[in-house]
């Protein structure tokens, strides 16, 4: 299905679906109400066609640095360039890397999302249900932890703006690491994680 201006390249049709652009090395071009228009008839589709539940927007770019781009940008001098917005719950970077491919497994198997949230979760001394909140939970010592290994740019930018000075922990994968380093405040903590190892322990072939 084609919307005429959308910059949408795709679609991720897995448990759930997932609207695909692909900005490179520079921000899109972005319209809303275009995209809106775009999100609002796919779900219609995709709902009758396979009962599919929108997951949002997943963007793809040439690499981390483009994170930082994004977070920072007002949409531009004319206002006609990719800010994040209300169009999507949740918007998804994934560079154009190997090892990244481990987030759009994760994104497409429920399932295996679920059981390696959990598999995380197990190290917490107390679990937040709030969805609504960036903190997953706190660890033995009552310190805030946080999983940013899918890259929800909206989570990551809620972080940004926190200004308790109480610290926290920040859960990513290793290539994901050196960017977050330089967008969160000073006090918190990044931890990498091996892709492998999820690989591993979900029992995947790489």
């Amino acid at each position: 299905m084609e919307i005429k201006g959308s910059r949408a390249c795709g679609v991720l049709a897995a448990d759930q679906f997932y609207v695909v652009y692909n900005t490179m090395g520079n921000l899109m071009k972005w319209t809303p109400k275009i995209e809106r228009n775009l999100k609002s008839r796919l779900e219609i589709r995709l709902r009758k066609c396979r009962r599919l539940l929108p997951g949002g927007a997943i963007i793809m770019g040439v690499g981390m640095e483009m994170v930082q781009r994004i977070l920072i940008s007002d949409g531009g001098l004319k206002g006609n360039l990719f800010s994040l917005d209300d169009v999507y719950e949740s918007y998804y970077y994934i560079p154009f890397y190997a090892e990244a491919a481990i987030q759009l497994r994760l994104l497409g198997s429920e399932s295996d999302g679920v059981r390696f949230y959990r598999f995380l979760c197990g190290a917490l001394k107390s679990v937040n249900n709030d969805r609504f909140s960036p903190e997953a939970g706190e660890d033995e010592n009552g310190t805030p932890v946080y999983f940013c290994y899918l890259m929800d740019l909206w989570q990551i930018k809620r972080i940004m703006s926190l200004s308790i000075r109480k610290g926290g922990r920040i859960f990513c994968f290793t290539y994901q690491a050196e960017v977050l380093r330089l967008l969160v405040p000073k006090w918190f903590q990044v931890e990498a994680i091996r892709p492998e190892k999820v690989y591993r322990y979900l029992g995947w072939r790489q």
